[in-house]
């Protein structure tokens, strides 16, 4: 969203805008009558949200991608530094008030994107997109 004044929900991780495009995870009751939780996810420029999935304990899981050099990441993650147009895989709690997780995923030298998302039966995260980087992990 450009947005500002998007919908979020009091206690959410994210309230408020942060500037250029900012990802959303919102939770809507099965009716579709009422916003239970709403978050933004990014940081100054542009992030966008690709992907979603929840694990068995209901946590969010997003991936998609960023050019915010100060994307929220988690201390310990994989890659808590901007490389350049970054994907970026988030754990969010299912009330969206926690960000338990976050990584950047991407090389230094193109751009990397995330479009794809899913959990195995151990908990173990997978992520699918597109990379112009030459040096991106593996």
């Amino acid at each position: 969203t450009h947005s500002s004044d998007f919908p979020t929900t009091a206690g959410a991780f994210d309230e408020s805008f942060n500037g250029g495009e900012d990802a959303f995870i919102s939770k809507l009751s099965g009716d579709l009558r009422q916003l239970l939780a709403s978050t933004y996810l990014g940081g100054g420029y542009d992030d966008r949200a690709n992907a979603l999935a929840l694990d068995s304990a209901g946590n969010v899981y997003v991936a998609g991608w960023t050019r915010s050099t100060d994307f929220p990441t988690t201390a310990g993650a994989f890659d808590e530094s901007y490389n350049g147009s970054d994907a970026f895989i988030s754990k969010l709690s299912g009330d969206l008030r926690q960000l338990l997780a976050s990584t950047y995923l991407g090389g230094s030298r193109g751009s990397d994107e995330a479009y794809a998302l899913a959990l195995d039966s151990a908990g173990n995260v997978y992520v699918a997109g597109w990379t112009s980087s030459t040096d991106f992990p593996t």
